[in-house]
């Protein structure tokens, strides 16, 4: 499993108003991410992985400062396109700082490990798995417009829209194409600022200037607590 450099995230809800002042203002430093073929952006799905008593969302309900998510993730140009390959993901949060593990695996592969309910082969190697039995979840699903820099490539800026969640089951696809079940108002954005290391100051003054509101929100999270499922 691949490992990747502890990076910092900052989440807010973002107008019309501001989601344009910030792209007029990184257009000279950041380009669109090679997954984006157009202006309307990639879909991102997720596939959360939790205990039976859903240890990974009580962690983030009761303030833990540190804790983790099991997730399985692809992007997609279209909700009718069928995946090739998925990564398997764990993040672990302490605080504001995140450390990211992946690896990926075949989309035929992933489906017979859904069908035979045998997900020792995705979850035994990891340390951070190995207390107690996880099993899928919830999906979430969203639009996701991204951006990256060369002159600042430890920097990344998101913004998310339509983002739905959905109780996990085998026809998951089929299901983010019939039920919509959006987790927050269609027409709110949320911005995602991650970098490593250092926030240039010529980004720190910029989202500043954008008298932005940072939050904490979780798509897993959130998603589930706002469908009254808990």
């Amino acid at each position: 499993m691949n490992t990747y450099l502890n990076r910092f995230e900052k989440k807010f809800f973002i107008g019309s108003d501001q989601e344009n002042k910030l792209k007029k203002n990184i257009k000279k430093i950041f380009y669109k991410d090679k997954l984006s073929l157009n202006d309307k952006g990639y879909y991102c799905i997720s596939i959360y992985f939790d205990t039976l008593d859903l240890d990974c969302v009580h962690s983030k309900i009761e303030g833990f400062s540190k804790r983790k998510k099991v997730r399985l993730r692809t992007y997609l140009k279209n909700l009718k396109e069928t995946p090739s390959t998925w990564n398997f993901e764990i993040k672990n949060k302490n605080n504001s700082i995140v450390l990211k593990k992946k690896n990926s695996i075949n989309h035929k592969d992933l489906v017979k490990i859904f069908l035979n309910r045998n997900y020792n082969q995705l979850l035994n190697k990891q340390l951070e798995t190995i207390d107690k039995i996880y099993t899928p979840a919830y999906v979430v699903c969203y639009l996701r417009e991204a951006y990256n820099s060369d002159i600042f490539p430890h920097c990344r800026i998101t913004i998310d829209k339509e983002i739905i969640c959905n109780k996990f089951s085998n026809n998951f696809m089929d299901e983010l194409n019939q039920n919509k079940n959006f987790i927050i108002d269609i027409r709110k954005k949320l911005l995602e600022l991650k970098y490593s290391r250092f926030l240039p100051r010529s980004i720190s003054s910029l989202f500043q200037s954008l008298e932005l509101t940072q939050i904490t929100f979780s798509k897993y999270v959130d998603g589930i607590l706002n469908q009254n499922k808990l």
